[in-house]
C-alpha cells in the first residue's frame, strides 16, 4: 500500500470515526440531561406534595409512630424510582425519619454540622458508592397547646383565645356570662373523624412558637444508570459499525478515488526519449496534482532544450570532422597506390585506421539525425531473407577470418515493407557486433521467421562476459574489456535501436547461457 492510500484511508476513517464519536457523545449527554430533568420533575412533584402537608413542619408529627398518615404519606409514590428521605428536628438536630432503605451508615443530611437546605437537586455519593439526586428542604408549623392546627402566620390580637376571630364552620360561638361580661368556651365538639389530630407534649404552653423540620428526600439514580449504559453500548456498537463501514467503503472506492493519480502516472510513463516534445496533458490531472504537472513539464522543456543542444554540439563536431577525415583517407589511398614494401604496410594501416573514423563519424552524423527526427525514409517492398543473404555475403569472410563459423537455418518468406537502406544498416551492425565479440571459434548461428503478423531475425553468438542489458543500447557502452576490439566503435546497438524506432520495429537483447541473441522483429506485409 501506498503512502498516498494509507493517508486516504486513515484520513477517511479517522474522520468518520471522530465525527461519530462526537455525535455519539453528544447524543449520549443530551439523553443523560433528559433523564435528570425527568428526576428532578420527579423530586420537585414530590416535594410540592409534601409542602401542601403542612403538619411534616411539626416534630411530633414525626415522632408520633402510631400516625398511618405519616407512613402512607411518605411511602406513597412511584415504584419507579428508588425514594430515600430523612428528616431532622432543626431544634437539636435529632433525627426524626429514616427511610428502610437506608441503612446504618448511610446518611443523606451531613453529620457533626448544622442542617442546611439545598434548593437546587444535587448529586449525592452515598458511602455504599450509590448516587442519588438529592434536595433538602425545610418545613414549619405552628402548634396550638391543644393539639389542634392553626394556619395563621401573622401573631395572636390580645384578649380571650376566640377574641377577634370568627367561628369556624361547626364551632359554637363564644358564650358571655351575664353577671361577669367574661366569655365562657362553650363545650368542644367531638373532631370530625378526617381530622388529622397532631398530639403534643403535656408540657407545652398553650402558644408554641415555629418549629422547624429539615427534610432530605432523595431519588436512586439507579434507572438513570441503566439507561445511560444501555445507550452507551448502543451508541458503542454504533462507532464501531460506523468505522468498519467507513473502512469498508474507503477500501471499495479507493480504485475509483485515486484514479486519477493512476491515470497520471501512466501519462508520465508514456513519456520517453523517443519524443522529447511530448508533454503531460494538464488539463487530465486532479487540480490538487496540477501544480506538480506544470513542474514536470516545465523540467521536460529544459530536458528537451539541453538534449536539442547536445544533438546540434554532436552533429557539429561530426560534420566538421568529416570532410577532413575524408580528405586524410584520399591522401593515404593516393600515397598507397605508389607504395611498396615496408611504406605500403604502414599506409594500409594508417587507412585501415581512417576508415573507421570515417564510419565513426557517419554513425555519428546518423544519430544525430535520428535523436533530432530529421532521417527520412524511402519505403518499398522486400523480403527479409534476401536482405539477410546480402549481408552474410559481407560478412562471412571477416568471421572465418576470426575462426568462426557463420551457421545459417532455414530462412523462411518473410515479405516486408521497410527501408531497404536502414534495415541493410541494423543488419551490418548486428552482424559486426556478433563478428566482433563472440568467443573465438565459435559458431554465429542465423535464422529467419515468420509468423501470420510479424517476421523476423535472430542472429546468436557465444559470449562470456558480463552486460548490463538496461545500458546496451546506448551510445558508447561498454559492458567488459572482452568488448575493447579494435574495430569496435560502441555506437552499433545504439543506431540499431534508433533505427529500428523509424522502421517501426523491435530490437530484442538478451543474454542467457553463454550466448548473446540479437533479434529483429517487423511487421509481416500483409
Amino acid at each position: 500500500m501506498t503512502s498516498l492510500n494509507r493517508r486516504v484511508i486513515v484520513t477517511v476513517v479517522g474522520v468518520t470515526s471522530l465525527v461519530v464519536l462526537v455525535a455519539s457523545l453528544a447524543l449520549w449527554l443530551v439523553m443523560q440531561s433528559m433523564l435528570v430533568k425527568n428526576v428532578d420533575r420527579e423530586l420537585a412533584s414530590r416535594i410540592e406534595r409534601m409542602k401542601r402537608f403542612e403538619p411534616l413542619g411539626s416534630p411530633d408529627f414525626w415522632r408520633s409512630t402510631t400516625n398511618d398518615s405519616r407512613k402512607r404519606f411518605v411511602e406513597r409514590g412511584s415504584s419507579d424510582w428508588r425514594m430515600l428521605m430523612q428528616a431532622i428536628d432543626l431544634r437539636d438536630g435529632s433525627e426524626l425519619h429514616r427511610s428502610s432503605l437506608l441503612t446504618v451508615g448511610l446518611d443523606l443530611a451531613p453529620i457533626a454540622s448544622t442542617p442546611m437546605a439545598i434548593e437546587v437537586p444535587t448529586d449525592h455519593h452515598l458511602e455504599d458508592g450509590s448516587t442519588v439526586r438529592m434536595v433538602a428542604f425545610k418545613m414549619t408549623h405552628q402548634m396550638r397547646g391543644d393539639g389542634r392546627r392553626d394556619w395563621r402566620d401573622g401573631p395572636r390580637p390580645e384578649g380571650p383565645p376566640h377574641a377577634g376571630r370568627p367561628a369556624t364552620p361547626g364551632e359554637a360561638p363564644p358564650v358571655t356570662s351575664a353577671t361577669t361580661g367574661a366569655s365562657t368556651e362553650p363545650a368542644k365538639p367531638p373532631p370530625p373523624p378526617n381530622e388529622l389530630i397532631v398530639p403534643s407534649a403535656q408540657g407545652h404552653p398553650p402558644e408554641t412558637p415555629h418549629q422547624g423540620v429539615m427534610i432530605y428526600i432523595a431519588l436512586g439514580l439507579e434507572q438513570v444508570d441503566g439507561e445511560l449504559s444501555r445507550m452507551a453500548m448502543v451508541l458503542g456498537v454504533l462507532w464501531a459499525a460506523a468505522t468498519l463501514l467507513a473502512f469498508g467503503t474507503i477500501l471499495l472506492l479507493r480504485p475509483a478515488v485515486l484514479k486519477p493519480t493512476r491515470d497520471l502516472a501512466a501519462a508520465i510513463a508514456r513519456l520517453g526519449p523517443d519524443d522529447l516534445a511530448a508533454r503531460v496533458p494538464v488539463q487530465e490531472a486532479p487540480q490538487e496534482m496540477r501544480v506538480v504537472v506544470d513542474c514536470l513539464n516545465g523540467l521536460f522543456d529544459r530536458l528537451e532544450q539541453a538534449f536539442k543542444r547536445e544533438q546540434a554540439t554532436i552533429a557539429n563536431i561530426a560534420h566538421e570532422l568529416r570532410t577532413p577525415v575524408a580528405e586524410l583517407r584520399t591522401a593515404l589511398e593516393f600515397r598507397q597506390m605508389t607504395a611498396t614494401g615496408e611504406d605500403r604496410a604502414e599506409l594500409d594501416a594508417l587507412l585501415t585506421t581512417v576508415m573507421r573514423m570515417q564510419t565513426q563519424v557517419s554513425n555519428l552524423l546518423l544519430l544525430a539525425r535520428l535523436e533530432a527526427g530529421k532521417e527520412t525514409l524511402v519505403r518499398s517492398d522486400a523480403d527479409l531473407g534476401d536482405l539477410v543473404s546480402e549481408v552474410v555475403e559481407r560478412w562471412e569472410d571477416r568471421a572465418n577470418a576470426r575462426g568462426l563459423d557463420l551457421s545459417l537455418g532455414t530462412f523462411a518468406r518473410a515479405p516486408v515493407t521497410t527501408s531497404p537502406d536502414h534495415l541493410g544498416l541494423v543488419l551490418d551492425n548486428l552482424f559486426s557486433n556478433a563478428v566482433a565479440h563472440a568467443t573465438a571459434a565459435g559458431v554465429i548461428s542465423v535464422t529467419v521467421a515468420a509468423s501470420d503478423h510479424e517476421v523476423s531475425l535472430t542472429v546468436a553468438n557465444p559470449f562470456s562476459g558480463t552486460l548490463d542489458m538496461q545500458q546496451l543500447s546506448q551510445a558508447y557502452y561498454r559492458g567488459d574489456d572482452a568488448r575493447h576490439g579494435g574495430d569496435h566503435t560502441g555506437l552499433g546497438l545504439a543506431l540499431c535501436q534508433r533505427l529500428c524506432r523509424l522502421l517501426d520495429a523491435r530490437l530484442e537483447l538478451s543474454h542467457a547461457d553463454g550466448q548473446f541473441r540479437a533479434s529483429v522483429v517487423l511487421k509481416k506485409r500483409g
